[in-house]
């Protein structure tokens, strides 16, 4: 999961479409499309203004990706870990 994802799991708990996004943050929705799909980076300023379209801080943006990756991760071992013990 990348940041594209969480990016759009934020924008869509924000009740913002990516037309009204891409617009706030001056992009075409085709590009906010690609980096919702993980398929475009995106350097610190774009993020920056997603951020403020978002109403959230840009370390929360990142975080919560980190975190849920983090998340993931820990699941993949819990999972293998029970696998084992049977």
């Amino acid at each position: 999961m990348g940041i594209g994802n969480n990016m759009k799991a934020l924008r869509e708990q924000s009740g913002i479409t990516q037309r009204m996004l891409a617009n706030q943050i001056g992009i075409d929705v085709t590009s906010l499309r690609n980096v919702e799909e993980n398929n475009q980076s995106v350097n610190v300023e774009l993020l920056g203004e997603i951020s403020n379209a978002l109403s959230i801080s840009m370390d929360e943006l990142l975080h919560t990706h980190v975190k849920d990756e983090l998340l993931q991760g820990l699941q993949r071992v819990m999972l293998e870990y029970s696998s084992a013990k049977t």
